[in-house]
């Protein structure tokens, strides 16, 4: 089965099209990325500034479109934003927007996940020797 993910990022958003196996291995079959400095400008009071966050509706808008162009059938696509957008005062915003111009849902997710997630999916990588970290 495919399966998408989409991460949106404080400096940079990436899209993950891979093959997930019985075993739950991945087999990368698409990869993309932008650096879109979204949180560029951002500020408690103000939230996401707006230029930051157009380049990160077009990235998306891409992504979208990619994960469109990997044909069919794709289980799920699961989108996460982070550090910034979880902030940001204008979050609510924000995520309509991303609805509205890319059609994707987006899963706001706490630091503790987010920590977990990056130890994942950097330990998926490395050979420590270990089972499990």
């Amino acid at each position: 089965m495919k399966r998408a993910s989409i991460d949106i990022g404080t400096n940079t958003l990436r899209l993950l099209v891979a093959e997930v196996a019985p075993d739950g291995s991945l087999r990368p079959l698409y990869y993309d990325r932008a650096i879109t400095r979204l949180g560029g400008g951002y500020t408690d009071a103000g939230g996401i500034e707006p230029e930051s966050a157009e380049r990160a509706f077009r990235a998306l808008e891409r992504f979208a479109e990619a994960v469109k162009g990997e044909g069919l059938p794709i289980e799920g696509v699961k989108a996460v934003a982070t550090s910034v957008v979880r902030r940001a005062v204008n979050k609510d915003w924000f995520l309509l927007e991303v609805k509205a111009r890319s059609g994707l849902e987006v899963t706001v997710i706490p630091g503790d996940v987010e920590a977990r997630l990056s130890l994942r999916g950097v330990s998926s990588v490395i050979d420590t020797g270990e089972q499990d970290i």
